[in-house]
C-alpha cells in the first residue's frame, strides 16, 4: 500500500484505511502500526515530513474472528518457542 507513495504525500485517511485493512486481514496489525509510525518519526527527525499521520489514526478494536491464522502473526508459536531457547541459553 505504501511502496508507491511519497512520505510526504501521506495522510492521516491513507493510514486509517490502511489500518483498517490490516486489522481485518493481520493478526499483527497493531505490531504494523508501530512500525510504520517508527518510519514516519525517523521522516521528521530528518525533515522530511512536519508530522506522524500514523499518529492522527484510531486502532480498530481487535475482532474475534477465526479466519486470523496463527501464521498471519509476526511470530508463529514455534518461532516464539525458539526465540525463548536461545534467551535461556545466554
Amino acid at each position: 500500500m505504501f511502496d508507491s507513495k511519497r512520505i510526504n504525500k501521506i495522510t492521516p485517511l491513507f493510514c486509517q484505511e490502511c489500518l483498517n485493512e490490516w486489522s481485518d486481514k493481520l493478526a499483527t496489525y497493531k505490531q504494523l502500526k508501530t512500525y510504520t509510525s517508527m518510519v514516519f518519526k525517523y521522516g521528521i527527525l530528518i525533515n522530511l515530513i512536519q508530522i506522524n499521520p500514523m499518529e492522527r489514526t484510531i486502532t480498530p478494536k481487535r475482532k474475534r474472528d477465526s479466519t486470523k491464522k496463527e501464521s498471519d502473526s509476526f511470530y508463529t508459536r514455534r518461532a516464539y518457542t525458539v526465540l525463548s531457547l536461545f534467551r535461556a541459553v545466554k
